[in-house]
């Protein structure tokens, strides 16, 4: 995520894909409209195979914020909230934590880091820097694949220098300073300004470890015209955020996207 002072906004993701791929080489950048107008997804063609699916997601909960449980929490929303959308999926022996998954799940927490040479994909906090002006990165995905972009690893590291907030009744409503939990509503200073619902962007994060791309992905700064692109902007892979925002959950674009990259996990031994 990239951060402009002057918008306070936010671009979700640094997202890198290993080995990466020229657009020309990929046939990366298919971007597609849903049956909603203004909704759509972005796709390079990067999928596990179906046999590693469900995803199992280990969690380091070291420095996690606001909270190890909101931490935890947020994590297991965002998880579900890609895998009640993904219809009958993975065929992987699943494990007592992964009983009912379909793509991504919870299976435990780990002291190890993230590592992309592992084949384990672990969620983890890390200082990744300032969080506001130019080049502030909030979240960051590093997904390794072979030379077909078959996925083998993907892990996510979380900005500890950022300001973080989880409620779990905000889903769909506006993020107030009354949730943050300051007297009266009221945040000081400009702190409401910069405080990221951490299950939004969890659930952000977790696309890209699906295989999904950033809708939007072309630009280096978020700007106030995206919030009048109410459709798209209000999916959960759109490239852009302005804290406090609505808790987003998965709309007709990211829920197509979802099904698009699993029809190709389907036919990937």
């Amino acid at each position: 995520m990239k951060a402009t002072r002057a918008l306070a906004a936010v671009l979700l993701t640094v997202c890198v894909f290993t080995p990466a791929l020229s657009p020309a080489a990929a046939g990366c950048g298919e971007s597609v409209g849903g049956s909603v107008a203004g909704q759509g997804y972005s796709y390079c063609g990067y999928r596990w195979p179906l046999a590693k699916l469900p995803v199992p997601l280990l969690l380091n909960t070291a420095g996690a914020e606001p909270s190890v449980a909101d931490f935890r929490s947020a994590a297991a929303n965002a998880a579900l909230e890609w895998d009640v959308h993904a219809g009958a999926a993975g065929t992987r022996a699943r494990s007592s934590a992964c009983q009912t998954a379909r793509v991504m799940c919870l299976a435990g927490t780990t002291t190890a880091g993230e590592n992309a040479a592992d084949g384990v994909s672990v969620v983890a906090w890390q200082n990744l820097g300032g969080c506001t002006g130019a080049g502030a990165v909030i979240g960051q995905v590093v997904v390794t694949s072979n030379p077909s972009k078959v996925i083998t690893d993907a892990d996510v590291r979380l900005n500890t220098s950022c300001t973080w907030f989880f409620n779990p009744l905000t889903n769909g409503q506006p993020v107030t300073g009354a949730a943050f939990g300051f007297l009266g509503g009221i945040c000081p200073s400009d702190l409401c300004t910069y405080v990221h619902d951490v299950q939004t962007i969890l659930t952000h994060e977790l696309g890209h470890v699906l295989g999904l791309e950033d809708l939007n992905p072309n630009v280096n700064q978020c700007f106030a015209a995206d919030l009048a692109d109410a459709d798209a902007y209000h999916q959960v892979m759109y490239a852009c955020y302005y804290p406090p925002s609505v808790r987003r959950v998965l709309r007709e674009g990211d829920i197509a996207g979802l099904q698009r990259v699993l029809a190709d996990s389907i036919l990937t031994s």
